[in-house]
């Protein structure tokens, strides 16, 4: 009873640790998974917007035509753009954003950009608010559109360390010659990284138009979590090579699909290993219960072990005693059989007394509820032995 009463005990502390460990697991890897999530999801509407860009061409070419026209506006008024609006907008919570419905986002996009350094690819809008920054990159009001030419400068605004989104996280491992593409209503860019700089948000010269110049700055929030500082990684537009650009979004495509598929595979796999972890806690518990006989035949390669004594031990190594307080052993017969009766399911180690025996110790358990008897294996056998040690529940069967 006593015994029983531990089991019982043992199974409620192993449930409750295990299941510690797996909303533990979830936890940390939240993050990560809401990320992939996410990205996966940007990966559909930016799928769904080429679908329209091809769908759309003439319809395109007016929308690009409008930005350019409002390019030349803004380059002709010299415009001095400022960062203090990225203080604002970037260093806000996102927390209680009114939720807004699809068509809003749809009415707001402009394209994609993708930068494989980062593995980054997301939707670009036109203008900056709370919700598209949840959802991607964002334009900053008044700056240049991103669709080139000279005298411009666009201004994409990225968080970094969201909870649930890297977004531009990870901007700041740009170097110098990295590149990074855009498509803009169906007509794509690429920009090669030219200047990396870190500002206080008060520095209003840092996004300027510089004449004759087509450039494009991406900028979020630095130190990682701090947020005191602005990072601004600017490019200078450069030629695009002969399927450099599909290249770039594929890859970065197929690494965000890859990282969703390994992630959701390693929920499954661990949600999988608990569910057996629990089901063979459940089968010792309901073993614990029942009798079984603790017996098997024991030779080596050229003959049987005879007259050999063995000791018998719980899962722990404690010594299980007989009804006189004596360590319970056995000897094995003439024909090398093992047997110490029936005894209480469970996991037993059975310890040789000859220590030339090339064992550790074997091992007892049941593996099926409806098994008449334990299923004995050889557990940590020793390197170097002269003979090796066979095991078998059957005279004809060998295990």
């Amino acid at each position: 009873m006593k015994n029983k009463h531990f089991a019982d005990i043992n199974f409620l502390l192993k449930l409750i640790i295990s299941l510690m460990f797996l909303a533990g697991f979830f936890i940390f890897c939240y993050p990560f998974i809401a990320d992939s999530i996410n990205n996966y999801l940007a990966q559909q509407q930016i799928q769904s917007l080429d679908k329209l860009n091809n769908a759309n061409q003439r319809k395109n070419t007016a929308r690009l035509q409008k930005l350019f026209d409002n390019n030349k506006k803004r380059t002709a008024e010299n415009q001095q753009l400022g960062i203090s609006p990225i203080k604002d907008i970037l260093g806000r919570s996102l927390k209680n954003v009114a939720a807004k419905d699809q068509s809003y986002y749809t009415k707001h996009v402009l394209g994609s950009i993708f930068i494989p350094k980062i593995s980054v690819s997301l939707p670009v809008f036109d203008t900056t608010s709370e919700n598209l920054l949840e959802k991607g990159i964002t334009l900053l009001p008044g700056s240049s559109y991103p669709v080139g030419g000279k005298g411009t400068r666009a201004v994409l605004l990225g968080h970094s360390g969201l909870p649930d989104q890297r977004l531009f996280t990870y901007l700041s491992r740009l170097k110098k010659g990295d590149k990074f593409f855009l498509e803009i209503f169906g007509k794509r860019l690429a920009y090669q990284v030219s200047e990396i700089q870190t500002i206080l948000p008060t520095d209003l010269g840092a996004l300027k138009i510089k004449a004759g110049q087509d450039l494009v700055t991406l900028v979020t929030c630095t130190p990682y979590m701090i947020n005191t500082h602005r990072l601004l990684v600017t490019g200078r537009r450069v030629p695009l090579t002969k399927g450099e650009f599909d290249q770039s979004k594929k890859s970065v495509e197929n690494f965000q699909t890859t990282r969703l598929y390994a992630f959701i595979a390693l929920g499954i796999s661990v949600i999988l290993l608990f569910a057996y972890f629990l089901y063979r806690q459940l089968l010792d518990l309901i073993a614990r219960r029942r009798h079984y006989e603790l017996f098997c035949y024991i030779s080596t390669d050229d003959h049987v072990l005879a007259q050999q004594t063995f000791y018998l031990k719980d899962a722990f190594g404690r010594a299980l005693l007989d009804g006189k307080d004596r360590p319970r052993l056995a000897k094995t017969d003439a024909d090398g059989r093992l047997s110490f009766g029936t005894l209480a399911g469970g996991h037993y180690r059975l310890v040789a007394d000859d220590k030339k025996i090339n064992i550790n110790y074997l091992k007892a358990s049941v593996r099926r509820l409806k098994d008449r008897y334990f299923k004995i294996k050889i557990e940590k056998r020793r390197f170097f032995a002269k003979s090796r040690l066979q095991i078998r529940q059957t005279k004809e069967d060998r295990k």
